[in-house]
């Protein structure tokens, strides 16, 4: 039997309505209703849970730490009748609770009775159900891990069987999708396990609202694998993904996505997963605003990183360092890395630094002194240019 099955069996054995919750006091599953109800438990079933108040009034009763039947008081000022509680647990691990109302009259004992021996049937069947999805699960992340980080046969294979799972073509195209979180390192150390959580929730629920989709947590970050198509809305689903990202892990630390290029194939889906991580990182190297990165939009930060890697400097370009020894030098090395990212614009340099085009005009003559260099010349500015946002990335790195 499932556990609603059970649910209006042990409520039709006792003749009264049975509300079954999860250890987070989630409403799992409920008989039907009789007439002898409260506003509590029409809240509970409309909500899908308890109402904090409730939660932490039985909190303070100590009926959650109970491992043996609980008979609850009424209490007139949360509206609530009286209530008998029932343990639903296999050994030493709690899954949740039993709920019955006890009124008008309370429970007899062989009712009691009765009630807990479902009560131990429930818990059997939550066990049950509980291990044939971590054991679908195990095999599903063995399946994706080797998705994104193997090629060749075993590649293949795990392609055929995660088409055959999204109930797509074998040959159809993907998308990977890269939800990381800068957690602080102490904050992470701590509070890993919750991380890894909020991850797994994270994924789980954009794989949901992005289309045919799978989901895999690895390491500091979780992906998101969806059968796509080129005319796809894209920024849309990257932005979904950000909104639940946010509100599951926000409270660890900024919450950034990662869009990889479209797969041709979901047997090579990998790259699009390598390098929507590595649009992650590109962005943090750059101090790039968006939280949503794609890698086909990074255009010229995709070069630069990659050059940054291989060894290439700003000094190989312009010493702009030579900026910061002038009194006013910080000032003087954001006023130039302003105006070459306005493409040289003057007024909307100055619009962006509010000031006037006087000033903006003395502080560019100044950079032309120090460096030695002509900011009319479209070489020279590229050159500059390159030097800054290199700079950025050797102070990241």
């Amino acid at each position: 039997m499932s556990l609603t099955q059970l649910v209006n069996h042990v409520a039709t054995e006792v003749g009264r309505p049975a509300l079954l919750e999860d250890r987070r006091q989630r409403v799992v599953a409920y008989s039907p209703q009789s007439d002898v109800i409260d506003p509590v438990r029409e809240a509970s079933i409309l909500r899908h849970r308890a109402a904090p108040a409730v939660s932490d009034w039985l909190r303070g009763l100590g009926v959650y730490r109970s491992r043996e039947v609980v008979h609850v008081p009424a209490n007139s000022a949360l509206g609530m009748l009286p209530r008998l509680c029932i343990p639903v647990s296999t050994g030493s691990f709690s899954f949740g609770h039993l709920w019955f109302i006890d009124a008008p009259e309370a429970m007899s004992a062989s009712e009691v009775t009765r009630a807990t021996r479902y009560a131990d049937a429930i818990g059997d069947e939550w066990r049950r159900q509980d291990d044939d999805e971590v054991g679908s699960r195990s095999v599903e992340r063995e399946y994706l891990r080797v998705l994104l980080t193997e090629s060749g046969s075993r590649a293949i294979e795990a392609a055929e069987w995660a088409a055959d799972r999204l109930g797509v073509a074998g040959r159809a195209a993907a998308r990977a999708y890269v939800i990381g979180c800068d957690v602080d390192a102490a904050a992470e150390a701590a509070e890993a396990a919750e991380v890894r959580a909020a991850l797994a929730m994270a994924s789980r629920r954009s794989a949901g609202v992005v289309g045919s989709a799978l989901w895999l947590v690895r390491h500091d970050h979780a992906v998101v694998v969806e059968a796509a198509y080129a005319a796809d809305d894209i920024e849309a689903a990257a932005q979904r993904v950000l909104s639940i990202g946010e509100e599951v892990l926000g409270r660890f630390g900024d919450v950034t996505v990662g869009v990889g290029p479209l797969a041709p194939t979901l047997a090579e889906v990998r790259t699009s997963y390598e390098r929507a991580r590595e649009a992650i990182r590109i962005a943090h190297v750059f101090q790039l605003p968006d939280p949503v990165t794609h890698w086909e939009r990074l255009g010229a930060y995709r070069g630069l990183h990659a050059a940054a890697e291989r060894g290439m400097r700003a000094d190989d370009f312009h010493d702009v360092q030579r900026l910061r020894a002038e009194r006013d030098g910080d000032m003087l090395l954001a006023t130039l890395a302003e105006f070459l990212r306005r493409g040289g614009s003057m007024q909307s340099t100055a619009n962006r630094l509010r000031v006037h085009r006087s000033s903006l005009y003395h502080r560019l003559s100044r950079i032309e002194t120090v460096l030695g260099v002509d900011l009319r010349d479209g070489v020279q500015r590229l050159g500059l240019h390159m030097a800054i946002m290199l700079a950025e990335a050797e102070k990241s790195g």
